[in-house]
């Protein structure tokens, strides 16, 4: 792996990161009937659900208005349902299916392969760029607020 030109940015750094990651799960994902993105957005609800849609925006990075139109779309597909919120009755919370949860299952063993591979490749150095991924999500996201 070559490094970048010192004239690029660590922004053109993760495009071409998130471009090879592409490449990588699109063929690996495609016949789990999830994208990469789709898996990502279940996981959070798997891990952490049922959530509120602004929760769910916080935990996923996005604009309210995306995570909505990601949730409504996971209803949609009879994977996603939603509940009055116990502590807020004005509130609603949104969890996976049965139906959502298998698909997750399904998409994350096709997932944990590629991600198996990627991570016998980073060998010692995988917790090192975790965190600097992080720690660029969390620039990205402090910059975007600017």
């Amino acid at each position: 792996m070559s490094p970048s030109p010192p004239t690029y940015s660590v922004l053109f750094d993760l495009f071409v990161a998130d471009s090879a990651s592409g490449k990588l799960l699109a063929p690996v994902m495609a016949p789990t009937g999830l994208t990469a993105a789709q898996y990502a957005e279940y996981s959070i609800l798997h891990v952490d659900g049922p959530l509120s849609v602004s929760a769910f925006a916080a935990v996923a990075r996005v604009p309210l208005t995306t995570a909505s139109d990601t949730l409504r779309a996971m209803e949609r597909r009879g994977h996603a349902y939603r509940e009055r919120d116990p502590d807020d009755g004005r509130a609603w919370l949104v969890g996976l299916t049965d139906e959502g949860l298998a698909a997750h299952a399904t998409a994350r063993r096709a997932f944990r392969r590629a991600a198996t591979r990627v991570s016998r490749l980073l060998g010692d150095a995988e917790p090192d760029v975790r965190a600097a991924l992080r720690r660029l999500a969390d620039a990205c996201t402090e910059a975007s607020r600017a």
